[in-house]
């Protein structure tokens, strides 16, 4: 069996250049990177799961109260105001808010726990 290149295949075949190809996939990453850039920080989504692991992180509760002024993203059950977003972005960062906290503890040498206040 043989295999044939097709003429874009080989070095030099597709009429690019090494700096048109490039710039295309710069362009292309920019304007990716551009609409997934992260929103502004008084934006309710921000608020809402910043609250959720700040919540979660300082007293070991997944309400939202504490930020419910702050977001328009939030859900009320049972007197108590809760994320309506999916955790996952929240549980991801809580490992590194608690270490966060820690440091902190060790930085101003408090006795206080490292679940302290950030708000």
């Amino acid at each position: 069996m043989t295999i044939r290149a097709t003429p874009g295949a080989e070095p030099g075949g597709t009429g690019l250049s090494n700096r048109t190809t490039a710039i295309g996939i710069f362009l292309l990453a920019f304007g990716a990177f551009a609409w997934l850039a992260p929103l502004g920080p008084f934006s309710p989504l921000v608020v809402t799961r910043l609250g959720l692991t700040l919540s979660i992180v300082e007293s070991g509760r997944v309400d939202i109260d504490r930020f419910a002024d702050r977001t328009i993203d939030k859900a009320l059950f049972e007197g108590h105001y809760y994320a309506d977003k999916v955790p996952g972005h929240a549980l991801y960062v809580i490992g590194r808010s608690h270490h966060c906290a820690w440091v902190r503890m060790r930085w101003t040498k408090t006795t206080a726990s490292p679940s302290g206040s950030f708000a």
